[in-house]
């Protein structure tokens, strides 16, 4: 999907002349660009912030960017943020916001549930008993004993974002 919409933007970039894209690129100029979200939005992995999404786009249109994403953070979480003075007056000066939100509210659940049948926070395993209870575990995913479970803790996840974005967005 990302790939075929690169075609299409590629497609239609290529249709506008130099100058056409040249006056596209300076309509960004030295505008404030804030990025709020999630490790989408930090770049978390990466060897370093440079090679987020939202410096290298910042760097290549030259806006001035503030990046207040939060590795972990959930739709919930970033809304807590949002009523933080720091954050507010951010948002107010941005004049574009990006944000990445929404793939902890479903991912937390579901680790949650590896977590209880795992026992990872149990300090005297070893990791060989770790190992082999994530491999039961694995197994009795596949065989479907888990299916209810992660039904409900993808439904909760799926709700608290859909209630939560709407008061993000506003």
């Amino acid at each position: 999907l990302i790939f075929s919409n690169n075609i299409v933007a590629t497609a239609a970039i290529s249709s506008y002349s130099e100058n056409q894209l040249l006056e596209i690129k300076n309509s960004y100029l030295n505008k404030n660009f804030l990025v709020l979200g999630d490790s989408i939005g930090t770049g978390y992995g990466l060897s370093s912030e440079d090679f987020s999404y939202g410096k290298k786009l910042s760097t290549k249109l030259n806006m001035n960017y503030t990046n207040l994403a939060v590795n972990g953070s959930t739709s919930k979480s970033l809304l807590d943020q949002l009523n933080n003075e720091d954050y507010i007056n951010k948002v107010k000066e941005a004049e574009i916001i990006n944000i990445s939100i929404g793939g902890n509210d479903v991912m937390l659940p579901l680790l949650d549930i590896i977590n209880r049948h795992i026992h990872a926070d149990d300090e005297n395993s070893s990791y060989s008993d770790l190992l082999g209870k994530y491999e039961e575990f694995y197994n009795d995913l596949l065989n479907g004993k888990y299916d209810e479970e992660i039904k409900s803790n993808i439904s909760y996840g799926l709700k608290s974002f859909e209630e939560t974005f709407p008061k993000v967005i506003d």
